[in-house]
């Protein structure tokens, strides 16, 4: 109430000098009531201001505080995606590893440190300091051990496609929260709090390392939203980074990763395919990094596990899988459950009244791919298959093949295996595009948007200014502004065309302040999906769309209905024209606003229509990739969709490519 009274005091003492001081005498009245208008809106829009402020009021806490809170939200988000993957469903088949010989892998003294001097990174409280022996082999525990014990912070977990590797190192991120949780207040200080980041879309020639890390971490935690103490916790090294999708970086720049990574100022653990580790380290390996390969799944192992997974007494077709697994010491069979990823295969793929014994068959399962390519497609056609007590599925198990093929198929020819929704329209998904259509839709979908969602209240943080006002920004404002002065100048004359120059300046500006300024909720304790960002991206920018236009309209309005009286066209206004002024220029703030709002969300919902049209998905593409994480199709890091098996990606991805026409294939590859 203080800054408003105070704001309006000040306002009148600058208009009464204005009005006495320039305007001749026959002239003040006349000025003195155009003043009365401003002051009303000028009051109008600071009381706004101030009834919204503990809105975007900021949180503010400790590093102490932030970084306990950030443990409890990955924890949270760790415990939902091992329950999602099933991972505890039942217990996991046993993780056992060996440090590998292989040529790329680095000498272990550099892992392990030279006795008599200080390690780079002191073993974690109650852990002992890794030495070479104990990095031999080992399991699970072992495991936890070597990572809170390596001297140089640095874990290469590798293995084959279907090895387990994101497995291990969810479990491994699980412990080693569970390790923090457990540790006294003080040793807990000294303990940093493991994430898992996608290496995706880094490229470390144009961003160092800490300050990308900060980056996609304020977009998937609330809580670090402030980057500038997200990099600092990561130079201070009270953070450890899992990092996946060495294979989705472009080989040219996988070097340039692995020399960054040995220099990060935190822990690392790399996970990765032989394979590519083998390309990328050739030339640069991960200095003082120990490389630590999966070993295969015994037979006896993974008989129990499938025993597991069915009911007691076990039906015979299971039973005779599970007999012929631990028997089998060669052959197909025996060479395909050595995999982890076959094992969560058959126990997706078949109920216990299905015949799981119908692998056995050595004429249709010659190989162990033939095994695991008939489990692939058999997942998804079980996951979307009527079952009886259950609610009938939303999607056929054909549409779901087909959306789910093309999916995989356009993020292959991107060269990623991240759905991003908000990046959907840089996929090459090759939808007929016309300029008039697009526009036209575009327009639809927003005014739909706009008017067919309910906003949600929240807490919101606006930034620094010059986070706010970019150049980009600020030129859009002078073009706002220098198109208002120009018709005004056109129409009315110089003086005003001053004054309309001002107003549309001005209320870009408030749009600018109020709506491209927001940023999600600041403070608090979860995580991000992908459906909770596109509905609280939606949400929030709704809301401030439609607060932040009506801002910058007013204040246009009022500034041309100032510029009116100022150039001498005021003494013919009447109420109506009054009320038309204001109304146009709200109607100016709100496109204004609406625009820069509800662009993300428009444009995204538009690329789903123009898909769905030209390739068959659903309309509602962000409600059918939910309903495939549900049934355990999709899984989900950060913000990120991913396949849960990579396997699954490419075979999909396959399989789409085979199914084109010569033609259509041809149009897929080639540029719109």
């Amino acid at each position: 109430m203080l800054l408003v009274g105070a704001a309006l005091i000040i306002a009148w003492l600058g208009w009464w000098a204005l009005q006495v001081g320039l305007q001749e005498p026959n002239a003040r009245s006349v000025s003195s009531g155009y003043g009365q208008f401003v002051l009303a809106a000028v009051g109008l829009v600071l009381m706004t201001i101030g009834a919204t402020k503990k809105n975007i009021a900021r949180v503010e806490l400790s590093d102490t505080a932030k970084v306990d809170l950030l443990a409890t939200a990955v924890l949270v988000e760790v415990d939902t995606t091992i329950t999602e993957r099933r991972l505890n469903q039942p217990a996991p088949v046993p993780i056992r590893w060996t440090r590998t010989r292989r040529s790329f892998a680095p000498p272990v003294g550099a892992a392990v440190g030279p006795r008599g001097v200080p390690p780079r990174f002191p073993p974690l409280p109650g852990l002992m300091r890794s030495t070479a022996a104990s990095l031999r082999q080992g399991d699970f525990a072992r495991l936890h051990d070597v990572y809170g014990g390596l001297a140089s912070g640095r874990i290469l977990l590798i293995g084959a496609p279907g090895a387990g590797k994101t497995t291990a190192a969810l479990l491994l991120l699980r412990e080693a929260l569970l390790f923090r949780s457990r540790a006294s207040n003080e040793d807990r200080e000294h303990i940093p709090v493991p994430v898992m980041v996608s290496l995706h879309g880094w490229n470390p020639a144009e961003k160092p390392i800490v300050d990308w890390v900060a980056s996609e971490l304020a977009r998937v935690y609330p809580l670090l939203c402030d980057r500038i103490s997200a990099i600092r916790l990561l130079r201070e090294g009270r953070l450890s980074v899992f990092f996946d999708g060495l294979d989705e970086i472009s080989p040219h720049l996988r070097r340039l990763v692995l020399e960054a990574l040995g220099a990060a100022p935190f822990r690392v653990v790399l996970l990765t395919r032989v394979e590519e580790l083998a390309h990328a380290a050739v030339d640069t390996p991960l200095l003082g990094a120990v490389a630590l390969e999966l070993r295969s799944v015994t037979p006896t192992e993974a008989a129990d596990y499938l025993r597991r997974c069915c009911v007691n007494p076990r039906p015979q077709a299971w039973q005779r899988l599970c007999d012929h697994i631990e028997k089998a010491k060669s052959g197909p069979v025996a060479k395909a459950f050595e995999r982890p990823l076959t094992l969560s295969l058959v126990r997706d793929a078949y109920t216990p009244a299905d015949p799981a014994d119908e692998l056995l068959d050595p004429d249709r399962f010659a190989t162990e791919d033939d095994i695991e390519g008939y489990l692939l497609d058999r997942v998804v056609t079980v996951a979307y298959s009527p079952r009886v007590g259950e609610p009938k599925p939303r999607y056929s198990a054909g549409q779901a093949h087909h959306t789910l093929s093309y999916l995989a198929a356009v993020l292959s020819e991107a060269h990623t295996r991240d759905f991003r929704w908000w990046q959907i329209d840089h996929l090459p998904h090759r939808a007929p595009r016309s300029g008039a259509r697009r526009f036209a839709f575009t327009l639809f979908l927003k005014c739909g948007v706009i008017t067919g969602v309910c906003a949600k209240p929240s807490r919101f943080l606006v930034p620094h200014l010059r986070d706010i006002f970019t150049m980009k920004k600020v030129g859009l404002m002078l073009a706002f502004g220098l198109l208002g002065g120009s018709i005004g100048a056109l129409t009315s004359g110089k003086a005003f065309g001053t004054w309309s120059f001002l107003g549309f300046l001005i209320g870009a500006g408030i749009v600018a302040v109020s709506v491209l300024g927001v940023r999600r909720e600041y403070g608090s304790t979860g995580f991000l999906d992908p459906w909770q960002s596109w509905c609280q991206d939606r949400n929030v920018l709704l809301m401030h769309c439609l607060g932040g236009s009506a801002l910058g309209g007013l204040l246009v309005g009022a500034l041309l209905f100032v510029g009116y009286g100022m150039s001498g066209l005021g003494n013919g206004l009447g109420a109506g024209h009054v009320v038309v002024i204001f109304l146009a220029g709200l109607t100016v703030g709100f496109v204004m606003g609406a625009g820069a709002a509800a662009a993300a969300v428009a444009t995204t919902t538009f690329t789903f229509a123009q898909i769905a049209a030209a390739h068959g998905t659903p309309l509602r593409l962000m409600v059918f990739l939910e309903d495939a994480r549900a049934r355990h199709i999709l899984r989900v890091t950060g913000e990120i969709y991913q396949f849960r098996h990579a396997k699954l990606h490419d075979r999909l991805a396959a399989k789409y490519q085979q199914a084109l026409r010569p033609g259509r294939a041809a149009y897929l590859h080639t540029g719109p």
